[in-house]
């Protein structure tokens, strides 16, 4: 053959065995048997995790009829039966890899669920063994029964076959022992109603059984049978107990009918436009910006004669250029007093103290567009006669320091106080001036959240940021007649409503939620008089994260940050007894070691 015969033969037996198109093949056959020798021991995994499953629920189950991880079990064995019945490699591979993740995810459940059925059989187990304490102590003191074995049971066991059955012995061993001390106390001379009622204080924890009060243990239970006493929990008879109960709730049952009525007809009239404040849905985007939250806390600490104090507040700052991002640097502020005084007036002067942190705070937020503070803008928002003491700030003088700095701050930046608890009824008492008497019975907490849901039900908006306002104080403190709760307010809000004229700006506050899940939270800000208001609203819903309290992710962090743990205050006590002890009087020390102080 010639040369030139046989290279085009070549070419040709080339293009016929397409060698190109082998090679892929070979290749994905090469890379779907991998994938299939992965698979072969993610099933010897799957059975496995198969038996251990089925030997957990079988042990589960003896306390915990759980049919939903039962019926997960049996669709993971279906789905693996079925694997025999399929020919093509990659869908087995993905088969197995899906079954290989529902299995892994179901132990996990079976593992969280068995976590509870412990604990819960052990607190049971527990629960018992402090009432056997109880009968065995009467049985011991009172009833001098050396012969009645009284034992508890322990719980240190894993297996909750063997807690469960250690409950079952625990409940039948207490039957047993409390059968025998009410026969025992029946030959002391109570009768039945009295036993029970006995039995019940004892079991309670309210009376001690022993030699010395067996008359006055007696006296006490036939008396609180018969009789009616202000000054004991246990003096009613049962049925006298049953009908007053049951005249409350049938009471309470028609405010609450009344109550929806009225806040069903002040729903419609938010939603039809007839109130000066309307339901609004935010769906605006913030531009980019950059933001700081404020929060703070304080620790209160007697210590011998004298009440410490130890408050913190604390800045986080946040900047969103398109993506949301937090620097680790946080700035804070942090004092430690004491005084002499009760502890109630200093507990006052201490939120004086921790709030004079946060307002300090201000200076440091520097080239943000938005501060968010913790709490209303009116902190504390009640005006009081207020003495001085050293060491803490005066309210008269806090009150024009944070005005004066908010008002500063709001030159250049907005200002936004957010509540996350709220007892001030501003729209209670905007309705109950239009005529909705039986509105003022609710909360504002209780009226917001029905009206929420109604429209969040009625637009089918689960997951919608919604708020409620405007709700501008100047117009709402206007009315003649206002809550009694509410006076305080208003004082609290003219000594700031002065300042904030004279800066042309006027408070404004709406109500926000993130998504029905998420709790309601306040939100004031100071706008200029010929602003459009809510644009605030748009920051607050960037940062906002659903389920928290604080509202936004910045909020809850500097929540976090600012608290003054109860450890963190031992510290610092002991600390200061350290210095404090070696120049302490052999009577100071006395009083000390036998517990006078609490430290």
């Amino acid at each position: 053959m010639k040369a030139e015969d046989l290279y085009i033969k070549l070419r040709e037996t080339k293009d016929t065995l397409n060698v190109e198109s082998i090679r892929a093949e070979l290749a994905r056959m090469k890379e779907s048997l991998e994938r299939l020798k992965q698979s072969y021991f993610k099933l010897n995994e799957i059975v496995e995790g198969i038996v251990m499953a089925r030997k957990m629920l079988t042990e589960l189950q003896e306390v915990d009829r759980n049919d939903r991880l039962s019926e997960r079990l049996n669709r993971i064995v279906i789905e693996i039966k079925s694997l025999y019945n399929k020919k093509d490699p990659d869908q087995i591979v993905n088969d197995i890899s899906y079954v290989h993740h529902e299995l892994m995810e179901l132990i996990k459940d079976i593992e969280y669920t068995s976590d509870n059925v412990r604990v819960n059989l052990k607190n049971k187990i527990e629960e018992i063994n402090k009432l056997l304490k109880v009968y065995a102590r009467i049985l011991l003191q009172f009833l001098e029964e050396e012969n009645v074995e009284v034992m508890t049971f322990t719980v240190n066991s894993s297996s909750i076959h063997e807690l469960s059955l250690r409950k079952r012995e625990a409940e039948e061993h207490l039957g047993n022992i409390k059968s025998i001390t009410i026969d025992k106390i029946k030959k002391k001379g109570l009768d039945e109603r009295a036993l029970t009622l006995m039995i019940k204080l004892i079991e309670d924890s309210k009376i001690r059984v022993n030699k010395t009060n067996l008359e006055d243990v007696n006296r006490v239970s036939k008396t609180a049978c018969g009789k009616r006493n202000s000054t004991g929990d246990f003096v009613m008879k049962s049925e006298d107990i049953v009908r007053s109960i049951k005249e409350i709730a049938e009471r309470n049952i028609k405010d609450r009918e009344k109550l929806n009525t009225a806040i069903e007809i002040a729903y419609e009239d938010i939603r039809d436009g007839n109130a000066d404040f309307k339901f609004t849905e935010i769906s605006e985007s913030s531009p980019p910006h950059n933001a700081c939250a404020i929060d703070g806390s304080r620790y209160i600490v007697p210590v011998q004669d004298n009440i410490f104090v130890i408050a913190r507040a604390v800045l986080i700052r946040g900047n969103d250029k398109g993506n949301k991002e937090i620097p680790p640097e946080i700035e804070q502020e942090f004092k430690i007093t004491s005084n002499y005084y009760d502890e109630n007036i200093v507990g006052n002067k201490s939120i004086l103290l921790m709030l004079q942190l946060e307002t300090s705070l201000l200076d440091k937020c520097k080239d943000v567009n938005v501060i968010m503070i913790d709490g209303p803008l009116i902190d504390p928002p009640v005006y009081y006669q207020d003495s001085h003491i050293d060491g803490f700030p005066d309210l008269e003088d806090y009150t024009k320091m944070r005005a004066m700095k908010i008002i500063e701050k709001r030159e250049k930046s907005m200002v936004i106080g957010i509540s996350k608890r709220f007892s001030q009824r501003l729209l209670v008492n905007y309705f109950s001036n239009r005529g909705m008497k039986q509105i003022s019975k609710s909360t504002e907490n209780f009226l917001l959240s029905f009206l929420f849901l109604k429209y969040r039900m009625e637009k089918e908006i689960y997951n919608t940021p919604l708020s409620i306002g405007p709700i501008e104080w100047d117009l709402f403190f206007q009315h003649e007649r206002k809550l009694e709760d509410l006076k305080s307010l208003e004082d609290a809000y003219q000594m700031y409503r002065e300042k904030f004229q004279e800066a042309g700006l006027k408070l404004i506050s709406y109500y926000y939620q993130k998504d029905f899940s998420s709790p309601i939270g306040r939100i004031d800000m100071l706008n200029l008089k010929e602003e459009e208001p809510g644009k605030e609203l748009i920051y607050v819903n960037r940062w906002a994260v659903s389920q928290v309290k604080e509202i936004t992710i910045l909020n809850k962090l500097a929540d976090d940050l600012s608290n003054v743990s109860k450890k963190e205050s031992e510290r610092l006590i002991s600390l200061y007894n350290l210095f404090t002890m070696s120049n302490m009087e052999k009577e100071d020390l006395i009083l000390k070691r036998l517990g006078k102080s609490n430290y």
